[in-house]
């Protein structure tokens, strides 16, 4: 199949034009094409959907090298071919400023060659084009990524030496970059032997994900940090260094630690409880059950967990759950309530006791706490039998 060719040619003879046209058309082209011979309508014709430009080198009162640089001056990349009966030399002056190639008209047969071998060239100058546009968006693009992520970003070259690190690295670690000269990567940890372990990782598996280290900035400040690392290479797999970005987890870790701390304390304090603790969904489910429930109750832990709490109480009045929680629920306040009830123990049990119940909100969830004492008087009992055990216990161990 033909290859379509849009085409402008400059040229003052008719005959000469339709010549160049029937070559081309041999060659294996379908030219779309236009003759023009003064300056006005080449450059009214001239534009960037044309694939070739033909210019005879002499037309009256205009010249192939003129019409060349009106091209260029446009902006246009349009293989430019020299067509001439004579004047060899000045068509390659033409090429050394640009033109694609030139054509004696007593060589017409090379024509279509001519016009192949340019095409070629432009689709070369394209690719290599876009590719470089392709490179500057993705380059422009880490740079933004490197620029405004929150997390610290350092580049190393091959021997470990800082050559490259973003704000955030900049803010965390409190190094500018110009003062990065003689810092190499291992000077960021607190532990040598650490920082030794990381980079034995690194060249065993090409890169580490998620490592917790321990780094330090400038003024000394110590910060618990989890790291990624990857090597960076270059042309033929040629090892340059390696990248790292590096997330601040101290205060994270000391969250972390204030809940495990406050989650101590509460088993400690529901562990040694006399009353029952009991915390439920906002549907009314048990989600917690402390050893004093299981003793008041007579239920185990895994019987209570996920039962409603109307398990525990006598129906008295058309509900077995307390009135409190009902009333909690409909007004979805923190509000704490007291009352009596009848408890139900797992034996079939009726006893006295006395709930305190109250609402809170968690992770956008409501949940109820009560405290539940058994106020009869057999609990009475067994709270001084534990109490005197606790002191003779006490007493010797001291």
């Amino acid at each position: 199949m033909p290859t379509p060719l849009r085409l402008l040619i400059l040229e003052d003879r008719p005959d000469d034009a339709e010549l160049m046209v029937l070559k081309l058309k041999h060659a294996g082209f379908e030219p779309d094409w236009t003759r023009v011979d003064t300056q006005e309508d080449y450059l009214a014709n001239l534009d960037v959907f044309l694939d070739v430009v033909l210019a005879d080198f002499v037309v009256p009162q205009f010249d192939g090298l003129t019409a060349l640089k009106l091209m260029q001056e446009q902006g246009l990349d349009i293989p430019f071919i020299v067509v001439t009966g004579s004047f060899e030399e000045l068509a390659i002056a033409c090429m050394r400023q640009g033109a694609a190639d030139y054509v004696l008209k007593d060589d017409l047969d090379r024509l279509g060659e001519s016009v192949a071998r340019a095409l070629g060239e432009k689709e070369l100058r394209e690719s290599k084009r876009r590719t470089e546009q392709a490179m500057r968006e993705r380059e422009a693009l880490y740079r933004t990524l490197f620029d405004e992520t929150r997390d610290a970003i350092i580049i190393t070259n091959r021997n470990g030496r800082v050559i490259d690190l973003n704000p955030a690295a900049e803010e965390l670690f409190e190094y500018d970059l110009d003062e990065t000269h003689e810092l190499l990567e291992r000077d960021l940890h607190t532990d040598p032997e650490q920082a030794d372990a990381l980079l034995e990782e690194i060249k065993k598996t090409g890169s580490v994900q998620d490592f917790e280290v321990r780094l330090r900035s400038k003024s000394g400040r110590e910060m618990d940090c989890l790291v990624t690392w990857t090597i960076r290479h270059g042309a033929e797999g040629v090892f340059l260094g390696r990248r790292g970005i590096i997330r601040d987890t101290t205060k994270e870790k000391q969250v972390e630690k204030a809940l495990q701390e406050s989650e101590a304390r509460f088993q400690t304090v529901a562990n040694s409880a006399f009353d029952a603790i009991v915390l439920a969904d906002d549907k009314g489910q048990i989600a917690y059950w402390n050893p004093a429930a299981s003793t008041i109750f007579g239920y185990a832990p895994d019987e209570a967990q996920g039962k409603s709490l109307s398990l525990l109480f006598v129906d008295e009045g058309g509900t077995a759950e307390p009135r409190g929680a009902a009333q909690l629920l409909e007004a979805g306040n923190d509000q704490a309530l007291s009352e009596r009830l009848v408890g139900l123990r797992k034996n079939g049990e009726r006893f006295q006791l006395s709930i305190s119940l109250s609402s809170s909100e968690i992770a956008s969830k409501r949940f109820f706490s009560a405290i539940i004492r058994d106020i009869g008087e057999a609990p009475q009992a067994r709270h001084d039998i534990d109490l005197q055990k606790r002191l003779e216990g006490t007493l010797e161990g001291g």
